[in-house]
């Protein structure tokens, strides 16, 4: 005998309707979901898609940037979205004249939705370059991103305009960044292979991470980027660490604030960077030692004349040579340590605005030999300095005309005079030496004609004959 469905047919008479409602809506409710989430994710593949999607997306970063934005067709892979290109060109507003973007991958986040708001998780980009400023090209009309966005005609109408422009990035990665500033113009410098990590911090704000790349400046060596912390809220970055090094040696430390809008003001510390790379060719063989500086860099933003440049700095290890005014002394005094002498104190303090450079307080000694002080300004290519000579005592003594004559001041060890140096930067001309060479005899000759006064008894025709081979010797 069969009891099954005797026993089936008694457990349905037994529940209870509603328990029977709930099973049949549970199952209704689980069917209802599995196709909504299929409907939902092919009408949202569709949309984003499509070409009103590219065209939000690009408004949005059009309004962020203050820029004239423009995407690549998007390719999809789940929520993924990769685009080939992205090319900004900068109003008269924005930081940039000029941004392209390569190789973009995108992961959005599809819960952001619900909150009307296009989220993305992160954004990879293999390539960036940027110009800075608007020397690269000229702004772009600030009317060209007010305007909203032409949207096709749908067929139906759209599912999507609860959608409001806004974008939520939680982190970008940039794997080759390449910045540049001061195209066609003297001061052209540039950034490149850089790793950028960008992350939000608040609504509007970001903090931002590079690391590795060269930075180079137009008159200078290369710099290898360690490591630098930015935060940005617009229009303001905030430099919060930086660190540089030379490949010779030495490092560069940065912090400071640039508002994109008004001004920058950046400090700068240099630590035990060899001078050398620095100099200009003619001078490099002349002067050697290690830099050690504080910096502040200061000017109008956006950048259209060079920023003023001024601090104080100090060399370490120095060494001169070459030097015409040292050499006559190393030849008149028979001391060839005049040729090339260690500077054991070497200070000064400078100020680089527009194209004049104006160094003051400077000293320079090397104890025992020679102690120099002054000041000089670079307009124009000219140079224009006056310098204070200082001399031993014990050296300038043996020569009596050089401390009657020339260095006639004293103080502490040193007999010291003044010395002026002007005219082309390349050739300039020192008082100096002349006035040397004019001393010395005059002091031989004073000392002939003393010695002949204090001997009346000599003939006239001898002290003529005396002075006849004393003068030839000092023309």
């Amino acid at each position: 005998m069969d009891a099954g469905p005797i026993i089936d047919e008694t457990v349905k008479k037994r529940r209870p309707l509603w328990l029977r409602i709930a099973i049949w809506g549970l199952s209704f409710f689980l069917i209802l979901l599995i196709a909504g989430f299929f409907y939902v994710r092919t009408w949202l593949n569709g949309y984003l898609q499509s070409d009103a999607f590219r065209q939000l997306l690009g408004h949005v970063t059009s309004q962020q940037l203050k820029a004239r934005c423009e995407y690549a067709p998007f390719h999809f892979a789940g929520f993924s979205v990769n685009t080939d290109n992205f090319k900004a060109q900068g109003t008269a507003k924005a930081a940039f004249s000029s941004l392209e973007l390569t190789k973009i991958h995108t992961a959005l986040v599809i819960g952001g939705l619900m909150h009307k708001s296009l989220e993305i998780d992160e954004v990879s980009i293999g390539r960036l370059q940027v110009s800075l400023g608007h020397t690269g090209a000229p702004p772009v009309p600030e009317s060209e991103i007010g305007v909203e966005p032409e949207q096709p005609k749908p067929a139906s109408p759209s599912h999507f305009g609860w959608i409001t422009p806004k974008l939520d990035l939680r982190k970008v990665v940039v794997h080759d960044t390449n910045v540049l500033w001061g195209e066609n113009t003297p001061q052209a410098g540039a950034v490149k292979g850089t790793e950028v990590t960008v992350k939000p911090d608040g609504d509007d704000a970001w903090n931002v991470l590079l690391q590795s790349g060269t930075v180079s400046q137009k008159g200078g060596p290369d710099l290898n980027l360690d490591h630098v912390k930015v935060r940005y809220q617009g229009p303001v970055v905030t430099i919060q660490e930086g660190l540089f090094k030379l490949s010779a040696g030495g490092n560069i430390a940065v912090n400071g604030e640039v508002n994109t809008e008004k001004h920058l003001d950046v400090q700068v510390k240099v630590t035990a960077l060899p001078l050398k790379p620095f100099l200009p060719p003619d001078v490099q063989a002349k002067l050697r030692g290690t830099l050690f500086a504080d910096v502040k860099v200061s000017g109008p933003m956006p950048v259209v004349n060079p920023p003023e440049v001024s601090g104080s700095g100090h060399l370490e290890n120095g060494d001169i040579e070459g030097i015409a005014a040292l050499d006559f002394i190393a030849k008149l005094t028979r001391s060839p340590q005049f040729r090339k002498i260690k500077l054991h104190q070497a200070s000064a303090d400078f100020i680089y605005s527009g194209q004049k450079v104006t160094v003051s307080n400077i000293v320079v000694e090397s104890k025992g030999l020679v102690s120099v002080e002054g000041g000089f300004t670079i307009n124009n290519s000219n140079i224009n300095g006056t310098f204070q000579i200082g001399l031993p005592h014990d050296l300038v003594k043996w020569l009596p005309g050089l401390e009657a004559r020339v260095f006639t001041s004293a103080r502490g060890n040193y007999r010291w005079t003044t010395m002026h140096l002007t005219g082309p930067l390349k050739s300039p001309k020192e008082d100096l030496s002349g006035r040397i060479a004019l001393a010395i005899p005059m002091s031989a000759l004073d000392i002939v004609g003393d010695a002949t006064k204090i001997v009346p008894k000599v003939p006239e025709a001898p002290k003529k004959l005396l002075d006849g081979l004393v003068k030839p010797l000092f023309k």
